[in-house]
C-alpha cells in the first residue's frame, strides 16, 4: 500500500528541502484540532512524516515539493542553516540522515542542532553548530 491510501491527507507533512516551513523546535504531543484549516496545522508527533527527494535533484529540482502541494499535504524542511550547520558540496541528505535527524527531535530526546550534528557524517560538514 501506498502512504496516501494508509493515511489521511491532514495527517500527512512531506519533507522536502524546497518547503518553506521549517520543522518546529519542539513538536506537540497531541494533534491540534481537526477544525483548523489544513496547511496552517501545527505539526505534531502524532503526523507522519513522508521523507521525500528519492529523485535526482539536478534533473528535478521541487519535484516533491510540487507532488506534495498538489495533493494538498503539508511541507517542512530540516532546519540545517538555522540551527548553525553548513553542509559541504550538494546538499542533499540521504533518507537515513533525514530520518536519523528527525527522531530525536520528534521523541524530545535532542535538538535539532544535536540531532543534526550527530546524522550527518563529517565528511558533509563545512561546519556543525556550536
Amino acid at each position: 500500500e501506498d502512504y496516501w491510501e494508509m493515511f489521511d491527507a491532514q495527517s500527512i507533512v512531506y519533507l522536502c528541502a524546497e518547503s518553506p516551513v521549517l520543522l518546529p523546535d519542539q513538536f506537540l504531543s497531541t494533534p491540534p484540532p481537526t477544525n483548523m484549516e489544513e496547511l496552517a496545522r501545527p505539526i505534531s508527533s502524532e503526523d507522519v512524516f513522508v521523507i521525500g527527494g528519492l529523485v535526482d535533484h539536478n534533473h528535478f529540482l521541487g519535484h516533491c515539493y510540487e507532488g506534495a502541494v498538489k495533493r494538498g499535504y503539508r511541507t517542512a524542511r530540516l532546519p540545517i542553516a538555522e540551527s548553525g550547520m553548513v553542509l559541504n558540496g550538494r546538499k542533499v541528505l540521504s533518507t537515513l540522515q533525514v530520518f536519523e535527524a528527525l527522531a530525536p527531535v520528534v521523541a524530545g530526546s535532542m535538538t535539532w542542532s544535536e540531532s543534526l550534528n550527530a546524522a550527518i557524517p563529517p565528511r558533509k560538514k563545512l561546519r556543525s553548530p556550536d
